[in-house]
């Protein structure tokens, strides 16, 4: 997971699917701008965890040096949460609302180009939870505020090239296989490298 690549394209996608400007979409550890109408998305890591143990894949690549060839990376599923917020100052108006806006983008996660902009950022949508009234009291004005979080699946993987190394590119081996009673087993069922 490349958080670098994923909070802007949670910001762009937040502005497809409320209409609010890609400009006033944030994550929660920035400044929030300032909007004629108040109206600001604030996005919010609430959980990214591992699901099961990650594993380790071995890729080969050809190198000048045969002792690093084999690199190992680690990887392994995650599950992420995140707080969508809408807060507005200028329009309480039922409709125009952060209810009605948080409702209208809980449709619009699931539409196809949302769902191909969040695979673009290695992400896949699993589930949408239902919208939550926060209204709150600021400077003698009321914010309206609603929020839903929006669990996605995902995948992590960091290459290890510190714990490169070789591989065995043909093994051989002879063996003969004794019976119980010591003698070895006939040559016909003896292993063999056919």
């Amino acid at each position: 997971m490349n958080l670098l690549v994923i909070e802007p394209a949670l910001c762009a996608l937040a502005a497809a699917v409320t209409g609010i400007p890609v400009a006033l979409c944030v994550f929660d550890n920035v400044p929030r701008p300032q909007s004629p109408d108040g109206r600001v998305v604030v996005l919010s890591w609430i959980s990214r965890t591992g699901v099961g143990q990650d594993g380790t894949r071995w890729d080969y690549a050809s190198n000048a040096d045969p002792l690093e060839e084999m690199t190992p990376t680690v990887q392994g599923s995650r599950e992420c949460v995140l707080q969508f917020a809408v807060e507005i100052t200028a329009d309480q108006r039922a409709g125009y609302n952060a209810a009605a806006i948080i409702e209208t983008a809980r449709t619009r996660l699931s539409r196809p180009s949302s769902l191909a902009a969040l695979e673009a950022a290695g992400l896949a949508l699993a589930t949408v939870g239902p919208g939550t009234q926060a209204d709150y009291p600021s400077d003698g004005r009321m914010v309206s505020r609603s929020l839903c979080e929006v669990r996605m699946n995902a995948h992590a993987s960091e290459a290890d090239t510190a714990g490169r190394t070789s591989y065995i590119a043909t093994v051989e081996a002879t063996a003969t296989i004794e019976g119980v009673d010591g003698v070895d087993l006939p040559v016909n069922i003896q292993p063999s490298q056919g």
